[in-house]
C-alpha cells in the first residue's frame, strides 16, 4: 500500500521548519546535528491529519487529543517509519513523549524479535526529536544528570567568555551559550561552565560547586548567580548557570567611573552591601525547616570570595549603578552538618584566595580550625573595604591600597605566604586598612557623614560581630532614634504580612527583615508588653511572639498559597483593633502591592483603614504621630509590571493621599533601617526620598 500522502508533507514540513528556523545544536561528540523542536509538531499535525494517517492504513482512529497533548513526537517517529500503528505499542506501556530519549527496548517487548526491532529503529531516529530542554520553570531542575553522546544540545551560539582558556588544560572553562529559542523560556544567554579534566582536583571542584548550586533555594538567586541545573556526558561536567554581561567586580572597578552623584551612590552600596544576602542564604540551607533537637542543619561557606568571584549580573553603564552584583565561582565551597541546637562543626578548609581571606583562614602555618560563616563576612568586608577606597580614588587608589597592604603583610608572619596583601596580619586587622579608612573620611567633606557610615559598615564585617550581639552595639546611631519612638510610655508594634503567593519568593527575606527589625525594637524596649504581634493577610491571624526568632520561624512553616492579598481588609481588622486600645502604635505592612494583579490603577481600599485612624486621631486631638503606618517594600531586581505598579500604589499612599495628618511612609526592604524604623514618625524621615533607593 502506498504510503498516506501526509506523511510526504510530514517530511517536508520538518525539513523546511529545521532550515528555516535554523535548528542545529551539537551532540556529546561536538559534532553538529539537526533537531525537531515540538513547536515543529504542533505546527503541523492536526485531530484531521492524526486521524487520516490511521484511516489510511486501516487502523481503528487512536484519540487525536492524547497523541497531540502526549504522544506528538513519539507518533511522528512511528509514521515516518511508515508504521504508525506502532503507537499502540508505547500507548500500552504509558511510554509518552516525557519518557524520552529511550534508553533501552521496554521489558514487555525484549523477548519479541519484531517489536525488539520496531524500538531499536526508534531508539535510532528518536535522538532528532528529543533536543536537551533547560525549561527554567521545570522542577526539579537537571542534577547531574547523565547524558547520551546522542543527545542534541540546542545550542545556537557557543564561545570562550575567556578566549585564552584551554580547554585541554584548564580545570574548567567557561562558555557564553546562547540557547534556541524553540527549547527554553530563557530569553537571554547562558553559561556553561565545563569541567572536562577527570583528575581528582577537578572532581572536587566540580562536587563543591555542584552540591552548593543544587541546595540553594530559587529565592537566594538574588545576590547569588542562577542556577539552571547540571548533566554530564563522556566525562565532561557541565553546570549550567546564568550569564553575566558586565564580567566580574575586578572588570566593574577597572572599566568603570566611581558613582557621582548621590543617587548612583545609593544604588552601588546598596548592590554591594546586598551580598550579605547571598551569605546569609549559603549559612543554612535548612533554616526554615521544622526543626528539633533531633534535626540536622545543613550550613555552608564560600571560601573564595574575592573580586573575580563576584559578577555584575547586568549592563550598566556610568548613569546606572543598580545591577546587582552576585557571589559565582562555589568550587571551593563547604557545605557541613551540625546537629540543631548542637555544637556548630567548623567548616573544612577548602583552600580559597589567601588576600581576601579572614585571620582564622590562615594556612601557612598548618591547617586553620575555625573556618565558618564569618570568615566568609570578613571576606566580604575586605572587598567592601577596596571599594570604599575606589568610591574615591577610583582604580588607581585601589591599586595603591593593594600594594601598601603588600607592603605590610612582608613586614609580619604573613610574609612569603599564601595570604600576602590581606588585611590583617594573621591575628588582627592591619594598621594600613584603619589608616586609609579614615583618609577616605578626612577628604571627603560634606560627605564624611554618609561615608562614616559605610566606614563603620564595612568595620562590622572585618570586626566580625557576632549574630547574638546588642544589636544596639552594631547599630549605635540607632539608640536615639529608638527612644524618640518609645516615648514615655512606650508604642505597641504590629507587622501585617502580605502572604499571597507572589511574596512567596521573599520567603527568606521577609524572615530576616522581621528578626533584623525585632531584635532592634525589642533591645529599644520600644513596646510595652514585650510581644509583637504579626497578623497574616490571608486570614486574618494574629500570632504574638516575644522573640525575633519565633517571628521568623513564622514566616519560615507558613502557606504563602492565595493567588490575592486583601490588604485592605488586614488593614481595616488591626486599625479597629488600634482604635479600640487607643495606644500609640506602629504598624509595619510587609507587601510587595501586587493587592489586584486584575487592577493596577486602584489603591484596593487600603487607604479607607488609613483615613479611618487619620480621623481618629485628629478627633481624639492625639499627637501627629500617634500611628503611623510603614509599608516595607519586598520586590525583585528585574522591573517586571507587577512590582512597578505595586511601588506606583505604596508611593501613592505615602505621599499623595493628602489627610489632615500624613501618617503613612513607604521604604524598600533593602532600605536604610533607621528610616524604616522611624517612617513617617520624624519629619526629617518622612520626607527624605522613600524609593527603592532609600
Amino acid at each position: 500500500m502506498a504510503e498516506s500522502p501526509i506523511i510526504e508533507q510530514l517530511r517536508r514540513h520538518i525539513h523546511d521548519y529545521v532550515e528555516g528556523h535554523e535548528c542545529y545544536g551539537t551532540n556529546g561528540h561536538d559534532q553538529r546535528r539537526p533537531f525537531v523542536p515540538q513547536a515543529a509538531l504542533t505546527a503541523f499535525w492536526t485531530r484531521e491529519k492524526i486521524i487520516g494517517v490511521l484511516c489510511h492504513d486501516g487502523l481503528i482512529p487512536r484519540n487525536p487529543d492524547i497523541i497531540l497533548d502526549y504522544y506528538i513526537a513519539i507518533f511522528t517517529i512511528v509514521v515516518l517509519t511508515s508504521e504508525p500503528a506502532n503507537i499502540d505499542l508505547f500507548m500500552q506501556e504509558d511510554l509518552s513523549d516525557s519518557s524520552l530519549p529511550l534508553g533501552s527496548v521496554p521489558e514487555a517487548y525484549r523477548e519479541s524479535l519484531v517489536h525488539h526491532g520496531v524500538f531499536e529503529d526508534f531508539m535510532k531516529l528518536q535522538w532528532k526529536f528529543c533536543p536537551m530542554s533547560l525549561d527554567v520553570s521545570s522542577r526539579p531542575k537537571p542534577s547531574r544528570k547523565n547524558m547520551s553522546p546522542e543527545i542534541i544540545l540546542p545550542i545556537s551560539n557557543k564561545i570562550k567568555i575567556n578566549p585564552q582558556a584551554d580547554e585541554g588544560k584548564d580545570i574548567a572553562v567557561l562558555y557564553k551559550v546562547d540557547l534556541h529559542r524553540n527549547c527554553t523560556q530563557l530569553t537571554v544567554p547562558v553559561v556553561f561552565k565545563e569541567y572536562r579534566q577527570a583528575d581528582s582536583e577537578s572532581q572536587r571542584l566540580h562536587d563543591n560547586e555542584w552540591a552548593m548550586y543544587s541546595n540553594l533555594r530559587d529565592g537566594s538567586f538574588r545576590h547569588i548567580v542562577t542556577y539552571y541545573g547540571s548533566f554530564g556526558c563522556m566525562g565532561r561536567r557541565t553546570i549550567v548557570l546564568e550569564y553575566a554581561p558586565g564580567g566580574t567586580l575586578l572588570q566593574f572597578f577597572k572599566e568603570r567611573q566611581p558613582p557621582k552623584t548621590d543617587c548612583h551612590r545609593v544604588q552601588f552600596w546598596q548592590n554591594l552591601f546586598g551580598l550579605l544576602g547571598g551569605l546569609e542564604a549559603i549559612d543554612d540551607f535548612t533554616w526554615d525547616h521544622n526543626h528539633s533537637k533531633d534535626t540536622w542543619r545543613l550550613r555552608g561557606t564560600h571560601q573564595d570570595i574575592r573580586l573575580q568571584n563576584i559578577l555584575v549580573c547586568g549592563t550598566s553603564s556610568d548613569d546606572d549603578y543598580s545591577v546587582p552584583f552576585k557571589f559565582a565561582d562555589m568550587g571551593n565551597a563547604h557545605i557541613r552538618k551540625t546537629k540543631n541546637e548542637g555544637i556548630d562543626r567548623r567548616a573544612v578548609d577548602q583552600y580559597g584566595n589567601g588576600m581576601y581571606s579572614a585571620p582564622e583562614a590562615f594556612r601557612d602555618n598548618g591547617d586553620p580550625i575555625n573556618i565558618d560563616h564569618k570568615s566568609d563576612v570578613w571576606s566580604l568586608g575586605a572587598i567592601l573595604s577596596e571599594a570604599l577606597i575606589w568610591s574615591i580614588w577610583g582604580e588607581r587608589g585601589r591599586e595603591i591600597y593593594q600594594d601598601e597592604r603588600i607592603q605590610r603583610t612582608r613586614q609580619t608572619k604573613l610574609k612569603g605566604g599564601h595570604h600576602e596583601g590581606a588585611f590583617h596580619d594573621g591575628d588582627r586587622l592591619l594598621d594600613v586598612v584603619e589608616n586609609w579608612h579614615e583618609r577616605v573620611i578626612s577628604v571627603t567633606g560634606g560627605s564624611a557623614e554618609a561615608l562614616r557610615s559605610v566606614r563603620q559598615a564595612i568595620g562590622r564585617t572585618l570586626g566580625l560581630n557576632s549574630s547574638d550581639e546588642d544589636p544596639l552595639k552594631v547599630f549605635p546611631e540607632l539608640k536615639i532614634p529608638l527612644t524618640r519612638l518609645r516615648g514615655e510610655g512606650g508604642r505597641n508594634q504590629i507587622f501585617v504580612l502580605d502572604d499571597s503567593n507572589s511574596m512567596e519568593s521573599s520567603r527568606e527575606q521577609l524572615g530576616r527583615t522581621l528578626r533584623v527589625l525585632s531584635k532592634l525594637l525589642k533591645k529599644g524596649q520600644v513596646d510595652p508588653d514585650k510581644e509583637f504581634e504579626l497578623y497574616f493577610a490571608s486570614t486574618g491571624e494574629c500570632k504574638k511572639a516575644r522573640h525575633s526568632t519565633d517571628l521568623q520561624s513564622f514566616i519560615s512553616t507558613h502557606s504563602f498559597s492565595n493567588p490575592r492579598c486583601e490588604m485592605h481588609a488586614i488593614l481595616d481588622q488591626v486599625a479597629t483593633k488600634v482604635i479600640k486600645e487607643d495606644q500609640m502604635v506602629s504598624i509595619y505592612v510587609l507587601t510587595n502591592g501586587h493587592w489586584n494583579p486584575q487592577d493596577y490603577k486602584s489603591l484596593c481600599g487600603v487607604d479607607k483603614p488609613i483615613e479611618r485612624l487619620v480621623r481618629h486621631i485628629v478627633n481624639g486631638n492625639k499627637q501627629d504621630n500617634w500611628a503611623i503606618v510603614q509599608f516595607i517594600g519586598f520586590h525583585s531586581s528585574s522591573h517586571n509590571d507587577a512590582d512597578q505598579c505595586g511601588k506606583a500604589r505604596m508611593r501613592y499612599l505615602d505621599n499623595d493621599l493628602n489627610l489632615e495628618r500624613d501618617i503613612v511612609d513607604n521604604r524598600d526592604a533593602r532600605g536604610n533601617v533607621r528610616k524604616i524604623l522611624l517612617g513617617s514618625f520624624s519629619a526629617e524621615a518622612d520626607e527624605s526620598e522613600s524609593s527603592s533607593e532609600d
